[in-house]
């Protein structure tokens, strides 16, 4: 049972796939990232006779759909499930200058099954856009990712929270990536209309487990969540996330400002 009443106050939570269900996600993200240089004055001006403008203005967006159906149970209680992606466009502003990239996943399909377990099992991989490599990479990350909320197995009622830590690397442009760790605080608000309402705050801090030299980073965002409890699925999920690193190399200390939103919504036929 995804939903299990307790005194009818408390509840438990699953996420999992169904048979015979058509599953539409729309996932779209955008950022905006300030970058400015400090310190040595003859390498910041070298940086500005190439072109450069500073502070440099970096924004960035891309939108993709997908939609997964699934087929009937079999006796083994797996069931058949195909995976469509629609088109993947990114768009990139710098300095006001637009660049727009359709990527290699546009087209994608993906052919498999569901287990006993509700782990995805991937036989086919349909892309005249994709290499080998490429489709391996996707194969592996797609069979082995994390459900997105990772709800506690004890019941929940209006007023509990939960929190949940993922890692993170931020790419930056000719230094190692920055690796953070962000945590999540998921607070049950309400339940109404078969649906649980989340609001979310989240902290970032430096991975520590990882070395890193020279380097600071934090930040903290909002966001909200709902769980369709027919459906055992999160169909709503948004974040609105801010974070400034600080780093240091070659007699330069080099900030950022990044500004993340994303959302997710799905629809269950």
């Amino acid at each position: 049972m995804t939903l299990t009443s307790c005194g009818q106050d408390k509840v438990t939570f699953k996420t999992y796939f169904k048979p015979n269900k058509i599953y539409k996600t729309t996932m779209t993200t955008s950022s905006e990232t300030e970058v400015n240089f400090t310190g040595n004055e003859e390498k910041i001006e070298k940086i500005k006779a190439n072109g450069t403008k500073l502070p440099m203005i970096v924004a960035g967006s891309s939108e993709m759909t997908t939609t997964m159906t699934t087929g009937e149970m079999t006796a083994d209680q797996s069931f058949p499930a195909k995976m469509t992606y629609g088109k993947v466009i990114a768009s990139n502003i710098l300095n006001g200058k637009e660049t727009k990239e359709e990527k290699a996943m546009s087209g994608l399909i993906i052919e498999g099954f569901y287990t006993q377990e509700n782990k995805l099992r991937i036989d086919t991989m349909i892309s005249d856009r994709m290499d080998e490599n490429t489709k391996r990479i996707i194969k592996s990350t797609l069979e082995n990712v994390q459900q997105q909320i990772k709800f506690p197995e004890k019941p929940m009622q209006v007023g509990d929270s939960f929190d949940q830590k993922l890692p993170m690397q931020i790419p930056v442009a000719g230094l190692n990536p920055v690796k953070v760790v962000i945590n999540t605080i998921y607070k049950l608000k309400a339940i109404s209309n078969g649906k649980a309402k989340f609001d979310i705050v989240q902290t970032v801090t430096l991975d520590m487990e990882n070395e890193q030299t020279n380097v600071s980073a934090s930040g903290e965002g909002t966001g909200i969540s709902e769980f369709d409890i027919a459906n055992n699925t999160t169909t709503r999920y948004e974040s609105d996330l801010t974070m400034t690193m600080k780093m240091s190399a070659d007699d330069l200390i080099i900030s950022a400002k990044i500004n993340s939103k994303s959302k997710q919504l799905v629809t269950v036929e």
